[in-house]
């Protein structure tokens, strides 16, 4: 018996019809069978980058600020998910931190410091402080850190011991208790090895490391927390050593443009209720969200979900 070879292409113009009689038959089907919700079923939806979050309308993230200019668009310098960050929390006498608040991912930095003691700070700006000082020492800049992660208790000692030697006059040298940059982990100061052991004012700011900071410190997220000329506005004085990590999307702007992060923070605020998103005058904090990261755990917010 002779088998006669099928022609390829008349298998697959077979199929193809089989398959489109198939498909047509699907609705008539799946009302009775339930195929249609089976194919349904499958169909992955994206989960939104934040949901419900106050103080923004339909977050968009970086897409906003590819889209057409419109009254009420996002049109910052930046996405406005950087602003969506935990680095960026301010921190000062108006927002004031909880005396029980720690850091939870605090590491042991492990750059050049001035003494044996163990210095902390939040894992990301440790990493980044790395690069910072790795770069310093390959443009012939050796940086010393001085002092990073501080509990509200220890700052609350620094800011009485302050005062005490003062005759109860606060100089504007040390944050009160809640207030500091240290407790957050994402403070550092930085200095140079003929500093060590000497009062830190502002005649650092004449030193060469001093200058490198600051002409370097945003490429790698840092910024000079407590610049000079702003000091009625941060209420610190002058402190050329303090670098603060906030991330280097902002860090950039803020060194770019001569701001404190306060201003940053206001200026964000106003632009944010310029095109119509509700600004809660509440003092920031971190909330946890809904969203879960590539780690499994729950991403950070600076602000409140929705009820």
């Amino acid at each position: 018996m002779i088998r006669r070879k099928t022609k390829p292409w008349l298998v697959r113009a077979a199929a193809w019809a089989a398959a489109l009689v198939f498909a047509a038959a699907i609705p008539a089907i799946g009302e009775s069978s339930g195929i249609a919700w089976i194919v349904e079923s499958v169909t992955p939806t994206p989960e939104p980058l934040l949901t419900d979050m106050a103080g923004f309308d339909d977050l968009q993230g970086e897409a906003a600020s590819d889209q057409p200019a419109s009254d009420n668009q996002w049109l910052f310098p930046f996405p406005r998910s950087v602003l969506y960050q935990n680095t960026l929390r301010l921190v000062n006498t108006s927002n004031l931190l909880d005396a029980s608040y720690v850091p939870n991912d605090l590491i042991r930095i492990s750059v050049r410091k001035t003494s044996s003691s163990a210095i902390l700070m939040q894992r990301e700006a440790s990493e980044a402080l790395d690069a910072l000082f790795a770069e310093a020492l390959a443009d012939g800049v050796t940086l010393y850190a001085h002092s990073g992660y501080r509990s509200y208790q220890t700052q609350k000692s620094m800011y009485d011991n302050r005062l005490s030697r003062n005759k109860g006059v606060d100089d504007g040298y040390v944050a009160k208790p809640g207030a500091s940059d240290h407790q957050t982990g994402l403070g550092v100061d930085i200095i140079s090895k003929e500093w060590i052991g000497k009062p830190l004012n502002g005649a650092f700011a004449n030193t060469k490391e001093a200058a490198w900071l600051k002409a370097h410190c945003a490429d790698y997220g840092f910024i000079l927390r407590y610049p000079e000329g702003k000091e009625a506005i941060t209420q610190i004085a002058f402190e050329p050593w303090h670098m603060r990590y906030i991330g280097t999307d902002a860090a950039r702007y803020i060194m770019n443009e001569d701001l404190t992060l306060e201003e940053f923070d206001a200026l964000w605020r106003e632009h944010v209720a310029a095109i119509g998103g509700a600004v809660s005058g509440e003092p920031m904090h971190v909330y946890q969200t809904d969203v879960k990261g590539p780690d499994g755990d729950h991403e950070l917010s600076l602000f409140a979900q929705g009820d």
